[in-house]
């Protein structure tokens, strides 16, 4: 259990432990709960998606706010990895160099087009889907899911 909420930690902003110690070894025993902490964010962003369907929300407005609770959910944690293999892949650099530059804090120009295209392509993924395909494919079929996390997370890990 104690893996599995390290891994919880890690991947979301979820808290549930005071601890100041993290060893390495209690990152690589929490690898395998990956799928299922990846599920549990698809179920609260499924959840907020249909709160949001019940409420008549706006279909754009709908997405943006799905968008921006799996930001606050996870801390932006994929971003900033996309983030910084963006930076390091589009440097057109040696191999060495490129690891370098995704070591490095700083955001470059690679980055935020990077991130700018992915936001883009989520929210016309998004807007494709109607309204209700949107909301009750989830309920139809976990591998519907409502987000891209638990989709992935269910049809390569857990469903596949």
């Amino acid at each position: 259990m104690r893996d599995f909420i390290t891994c919880l930690e890690f991947l979301t902003r979820v808290r549930f432990s005071k601890r100041t110690d993290w060893r390495d070894e209690d990152f690589s025993r929490s690898v395998p709960y990956f799928p299922l902490v990846g599920l549990v964010i698809g179920f609260l962003l499924a959840a907020i998606n249909y709160s949001l369907f019940y409420i008549e929300t706006p279909l754009f407005l709908r997405v943006t706010l799905l968008l921006l609770a799996e930001i606050i959910i996870t801390g932006g944690l994929m971003y900033d990895g996309f983030m910084d293999t963006a930076d390091g892949v589009f440097s057109a650099r040696s191999r060495e160099r490129m690891l370098e530059i995704m070591k490095d804090s700083h955001v470059g120009s690679n980055a935020v087009l990077a991130i700018i295209i992915l936001l883009l392509l989520k929210i016309a993924a998004y807007l494709e889907l109607s309204g209700e395909t949107l909301t009750w494919g989830f309920t139809d079929d976990v591998r519907c899911d409502t987000n891209f996390y638990g989709s992935f997370y269910c049809q390569f890990s857990l469903c596949a």
